[in-house]
């Protein structure tokens, strides 16, 4: 899959100085401030991005279409490109969660990880196929991520509910009255509740709810039989 690759990797609406500068500020202050301003400076070029992700027209976009190819190569897990865009839209949609939340998180562990940074850039095409190319690195390893997680749990994830899932959780309540963290837990995620919102309101460790989730995904794929 090859895409047009006579136009920026990112999609900016300020002065490449300016938002150089912007970029420099981030990375080397590491302060609140300015790491949301280069967030929302990237926002239109983000958003392009969930566009062509939900439109499917990835040849539009080098960033999305290379993600693909590398997707599609990757054997980590194994998986038909399909099977992995839709179980990973699914983990979103379950999450509260869309392609921009995903792109800002990457940006942050990107400017987390970035110290050469220079006054200047001759080249306005290499800093941002840089900063693109990154993120989307992070992406995909955000994506396949989630993609071993869902092998690991038996092909299972967590649905909204009036499914079979819900109905099957009401009838059996043998297993969940006996672990009332996993009762907890499950009855905030058909409410919709996030990965971040569980642990504050349970007070949770990120090991302590993750070692949780995936025994609760491990039962309720039993009892889902």
């Amino acid at each position: 899959m090859r895409s047009k690759t006579n136009v920026l990797p990112l999609a900016i609406d300020i002065p490449f100085q300016n938002f150089v500068n912007i970029y420099r500020q981030a990375n080397i202050t590491q302060l609140d401030t300015h790491v949301a301003e280069l967030i929302q400076t990237l926002q239109p070029a983000f958003f392009l991005w969930q566009e062509v992700w939900l439109s499917k027209d990835y040849v539009t976009n080098i960033n999305i279409s290379s993600l693909i190819n590398i997707l599609k190569a990757d054997n980590s897990p194994l998986g038909d490109i399909n099977w992995k865009i839709n179980t990973y839209n699914t983990w979103l949609s379950l999450n509260n969660l869309n392609l921009i939340d995903e792109l800002n998180y990457c940006l942050l562990q990107h400017i987390r990880k970035e110290k050469h940074i220079y006054d200047y850039y001759y080249e306005e095409k290499n800093l941002l196929f840089f900063i693109a190319k990154d993120v989307k690195m992070f992406l995909f390893k955000k994506i396949r991520k989630v993609l071993s997680s869902y092998r690991k749990c038996g092909d299972y994830l967590i649905s909204p509910p009036a499914n079979t899932l819900y109905y099957d959780f009401i009838v059996d309540k043998n297993y969940l009255k006996i672990n009332k963290l996993h009762y907890n837990i499950l009855i905030m995620l058909i409410n919709g509740s996030n990965s971040s919102y569980i642990k504050r309101e349970l007070d949770l460790t990120h090991k302590e709810y993750k070692e949780n989730i995936l025994c609760l995904l491990q039962n309720l794929k039993q009892l889902n039989k």
